[in-house]
């Protein structure tokens, strides 16, 4: 097993837009920026993510579509979890985030949170552009 990151100091903060009285993602990670946080990640459905960190512009990561889309359901959370855990295990931040996404897209082809969660190698793969069956 790797080693964990323990130089580092993670909050992983999850809210929805609707909460932060914003009405675009840029306005949400403004606001969440304005908390002092080094980086705000917005999630913006088949749009992909918003990224916000310190001494980076802003980025829109979308490069890994959904093969398919049979059930959204428990899509961000295998968002939230695969940047939890490639956090804590050093990865860097937008690294972290594309991976999330490439997870996310390939979480929603199968039904319920639980249908489809793809293994790392499946979401590296995806993540690079190679086919995925779906």
């Amino acid at each position: 097993m790797s080693e964990m990151a323990t130089d580092y100091d993670y909050d992983v903060i999850v809210v929805g837009e609707a909460l932060l009285g914003c009405d675009t993602p840029e306005a949400a990670a403004r606001t969440l920026r304005s908390w002092e946080t080094a980086t705000a990640a917005i999630t913006c459905g088949a749009s992909g993510v918003l990224l916000e960190s310190e001494g980076v512009p802003a980025q829109s990561l979308s490069d890994a579509p959904a093969p398919r889309v049979v059930d959204q359901t428990g899509g961000g959370d295998v968002f939230v979890g695969t940047v939890t855990a490639r956090l804590a295990l050093g990865d860097p931040i937008t690294a972290t985030v594309e991976l999330a996404v490439a997870a996310a897209t390939l979480s929603v082809g199968g039904r319920g949170g639980t249908g489809a969660i793809p293994t790392l190698a499946r979401t590296a793969a995806h993540r690079e552009g190679a086919p995925c069956p779906g």
